[in-house]
């Protein structure tokens, strides 16, 4: 099954690339509408968490005959992802609100940090698709889907924490390609080995508890950072029922 969803882990992570890529540009050029975007994808990986990626971990338990035993370690597993996710945004605010008590003299550096923090995180999203791929077809398709979603707005991030340090066009376009890179060099890693069914049932409650703390605590306030409207609202709600309606098409 590895070596079988080897070449479309990393076809999918092209895709990625091509996302973080125009997020980046975007950044670069125009951010007027974005805010509608990051509604939508907001509900779709709120969708993604709650009608695939936990079923699915806790199905793979289920047919091991494993579910009341590991139970509450692939719970577990999705409150270390939210963690994981929460804290490394964090990380990144704290280096942004440095910067911004240092003035315009603040270190190039600091955006360099963030850069490849962003990078190594996107590295794991390929890492995702490529190991979810080997707990079924349609489990890695959709987390695909989010990854893909995310990386748009990782696009974003990057450029945006790179050019609010003051470095070089030159050096953002940089890393901006190398954030867009990484996911096809994780998907390669994470789709060339066998995993234990346990351990993706737990790798999968990980990416459940980064992906919604991606949709709560990250896209949906950038959202709103705008003000609140019925557009918001009604878009991150079109995500979740988006996703839920391709789970549920997917089943037949």
């Amino acid at each position: 099954m590895v070596n079988q969803y080897l070449l479309l882990a990393v076809g999918l992570t092209v895709i990625t690339f091509f996302s973080t890529s125009a997020g980046g540009l975007i950044a670069i050029k125009l951010r007027r509408d974005l805010f509608l975007f990051l509604a939508f994808a907001a509900g779709a990986l709120i969708g993604v968490t709650f009608f695939d990626i936990l079923p699915g971990a806790v199905l793979i338990l289920t047919d091991l005959q494993l579910i009341p035993q590991l139970l509450d370690f692939v719970m577990l597993s999705v409150v270390l992802g939210f963690l994981y996710y929460h804290v490394t945004q964090r990380g990144l605010a704290m280096h942004s609100h440095r910067r911004a008590i240092h003035g315009d003299d603040a270190p190039a550096s600091i955006g360099y940090v963030g850069a490849t923090g962003l990078t190594i995180h996107s590295f794991f999203d390929g890492f995702g698709i490529g190991t979810s791929l080997q707990a079924g077809l349609q489990v890695g398709l959709l987390i695909a889907l989010g990854v893909i979603m995310h990386d748009f707005s990782d696009g974003l991030n990057t450029v945006t924490v790179m050019l609010r340090s003051k470095a070089k066009r030159s050096h953002t376009i940089g890393f901006l390609l190398a954030d867009a890179g990484s996911p096809i060099l994780g998907a390669l890693v994470g789709a060339s080995f066998a995993f234990p069914e346990q351990l993706l049932a737990f790798i999968l409650a990980f990416f459940a508890g980064e992906f919604l703390s991606i949709g709560a605590s990250d896209l949906l306030p950038e959202a709103d950072a705008r003000g609140t409207s019925w557009r918001i609202i009604l878009l991150t709600i079109a995500g979740v029922f988006f996703v839920f309606l391709l789970t549920r098409l997917a089943q037949f």
